[in-house]
């Protein structure tokens, strides 16, 4: 995340990943309007997507499924849009790290 946060002149901050409503709280209050890169983990997207009020999201298999990207657009607080796209190679359960 890091070499793109550069290139495209993003701070970059580190969360608790325990703490997904507050990290909710603070993009919304200080990225209104703005874009924000958020990269996570299994166990933290799908909370996180729900937490924007974009809805639930199917379970990420944390062994295998590295392909994903979702875009979530804040409408107002509390109610968002997710679009799941693919990025580089697809991912199968054959597939490990």
């Amino acid at each position: 995340v890091r070499p793109l946060a550069a290139q495209l002149g993003f701070e970059t901050r580190e969360h608790p990943a325990a703490d997904i409503i507050g990290l909710v709280g603070l993009i919304e209050a200080n990225n209104r309007g703005g874009v924000v890169l958020i990269a996570g983990h299994s166990n933290t997207v799908p909370a996180l997507i729900e937490a924007f009020g974009a809805g639930q999201v199917p379970p990420i298999e944390e062994a295998w499924e590295y392909d994903n990207l979702y875009i979530v657009t804040v409408e107002i607080a509390g109610r968002a849009r997710v679009n799941k796209l693919k990025y580089g190679a697809l991912s199968s359960p054959g597939d490990s790290s």
